[in-house]
């Protein structure tokens, strides 16, 4: 059973992923900025883990734009790099 401190920082690591998005992927409102800030200046927590989250999606960004990353060569379990999950087995 998660404990409390477990639940409480999930939603925060969620909240955190959801704001990035929010202001990565759609047009972010003067009070859709000032909530942030306002969510921000709640906790260091806060701060941490929306950094945290800043850094995965530039290092994701990273990897994607590399031009030895395809979805192709990702999926290609002969080249040894990759190791099918077979369901049930």
């Amino acid at each position: 059973m998660a404990q409390a401190s477990d639940v409480a920082r999930r939603a925060i690591v969620e909240a955190a992923c959801e704001w990035l998005i929010t202001i990565k992927e759609t047009p972010v409102s003067a009070d859709d900025r000032q909530r942030f800030v306002d969510w921000l200046r709640e906790s260091p927590v806060h701060v941490r883990e929306y950094l945290a989250a800043e850094i995965t999606w530039s290092l994701i960004g990273d990897v994607v734009r590399s031009e030895a990353f395809t979805v192709e060569a990702s999926n290609d379990a002969s080249s040894g790099k990759v190791v099918p999950y077979r369901f049930g087995q």
